[in-house]
């Protein structure tokens, strides 16, 4: 092949550049890392329980951008799970039109929620929060739909918290961390919502990028000395940080599972949950053979809550109809085919 030579260069010089596995994970936020022991594997046996368990994800797409101005299309689901079935599943939509506003030498950012508001209020940002930047850039308007789908997701699961029973299980789509002022708001009243309800607060990422003291990946290192079959790993760290209450895992779902995740328990039901009915319960939800050891709930929820590219593609078709000959003004705006994807497409 043409690039062989190349290919076979860039695969030894990353196999030089494979950091040792390391001992102890590493937390940016306050932690005390547990270093790591074969005692911390504990074997899964898949357990159907009588518990609800409430799978909550969202989905966003911009179908208007400028430097000053953005609106995003959000969608949120949840769907119930009881005896591992699904009893029942629910969409919510919704637009935020989020904008730039100059007060003399001070910039805010607003986002106005259009259509079925979750969360009660419109959302409000000053533009020198460290919050909203990533890096040394400049915080961009186009962030503030990210924010607010994550914003409804905890008010859903706090609002499910009324209706489940004692007992439930809520697991978000995600981690636990709150990374953007006021999401440790939403996180404190969701908690507070599911203590008095007797309610599990949990979340599963789909992705990791935590690694180990010498830079590793630590989900690679679990799995490089991990036992067989399906199995959860505890302790990994104390955390010690207002803005994460989480008790932290990583744990494999299925024995024919190629993939370690990230799972989290809010902190203070660390006494209150059996861990082993805990993963028992998602180990019996992870055995749909398109995804061996991922939650089906959550497959279902991503389903539910994505919004696709042909959906948004819609979308910006019925906002051409229903602005008629207002359109022309707004076509420069529409959120479509950039250079990129003229690009990709030749």
């Amino acid at each position: 092949m043409q690039h062989t030579d190349t290919l076979k260069k860039v695969i030894g010089a990353l196999e030089a550049k494979l950091p040792k596995q390391g001992k102890k994970l590493i937390l940016e936020t306050e932690n005390v890392p547990v270093e790591l022991s074969q005692a911390n594997f504990h074997q899964i046996t898949p357990i159907i329980l009588p518990n609800k368990v409430a799978f909550i994800d969202g989905g966003n797409a911009e179908i208007i951008s400028a430097p000053n101005f953005s609106v995003h299309f959000v969608r949120i689901s949840y769907c119930i799970f009881e005896k591992n079935k699904r009893v029942s599943s629910k969409q919510q939509a919704f637009c935020i039109l989020a904008s730039a506003k100059g007060e003399g030498k001070k910039i805010s950012y607003s986002g106005e929620i259009i259509g079925e508001n979750i969360l009660g209020r419109d959302l409000s940002f000053d533009a020198n929060d460290e919050t909203l930047r990533e890096g040394k850039k400049n915080f961009s308007v186009s962030r503030l739909g990210g924010i607010a789908r994550r914003f409804a997701e905890l008010k859903t699961a706090e609002l499910l918290c009324k209706t489940l029973e004692a007992g439930s299980i809520i697991i978000l789509d995600g981690t636990l961390e709150a990374s953007v002022t006021g999401e440790e708001d939403y996180l404190n009243a969701l908690y507070a919502s599911a203590e008095k309800k007797n309610i599990l607060v949990s979340a599963f990422a789909k992705t990791t990028t935590l690694l180990s003291d010498t830079g590793s990946s630590f989900s690679a290192v679990l799995q490089d000395i991990c036992p067989k079959g399906a199995w959860y790993y505890h302790p990994v760290a104390e955390i010690s940080s207002s803005s994460y209450q989480a008790e932290l895992f990583f744990a494999r779902l299925h024995p024919n599972s190629e993939h370690v995740f990230r799972f989290e328990l809010y902190k203070k039901q660390k006494g209150i949950a059996d861990f082993g009915k805990l993963f028992g319960m998602l180990a019996a939800n992870s055995r749909d053979m398109s995804f061996p050891g991922y939650p089906y709930g959550l497959i279902i929820t991503d389903k539910l809550a994505r919004v696709s590219n042909i959906e948004k593609e819609g979308l910006i078709m019925q906002l051409r109809v229903l602005a008629g000959k207002d359109f022309a003004r707004l076509k420069p705006y529409i959120s479509s085919t950039n250079a990129h994807g003229i690009l990709d497409s030749m």
